[in-house]
């Protein structure tokens, strides 16, 4: 029977911790900074963007977004 072979060994389980620190460590080098440190906040206290600039009330579009834009005048 193939009772002791079923499971992940010991030393696969920290060649795999040991390939995760790792790979986590070398995407860390590469992380950008945040543009807009100042939002932080605002995004954890839950406020709402829509196309980049923050929202009055969840669920309302900022006002440029609510209205179409003009059109071009036709040429004859």
């Amino acid at each position: 029977m193939l009772t002791g072979l079923t499971g992940i060994c010991e030393g696969a389980k920290a060649a795999a911790l040991a390939m995760a620190f790792t790979l986590i460590e070398s995407a860390q080098r590469r992380w950008r900074m945040v543009n807009a440190p100042h939002l932080i906040a605002l995004v954890r206290a839950g406020a709402t963007f829509v196309n980049g600039k923050l929202a009055e009330r969840p669920g309302d579009p900022p006002p440029e977004a609510s209205s179409p834009p003009p059109k071009p005048p036709k040429r004859s």
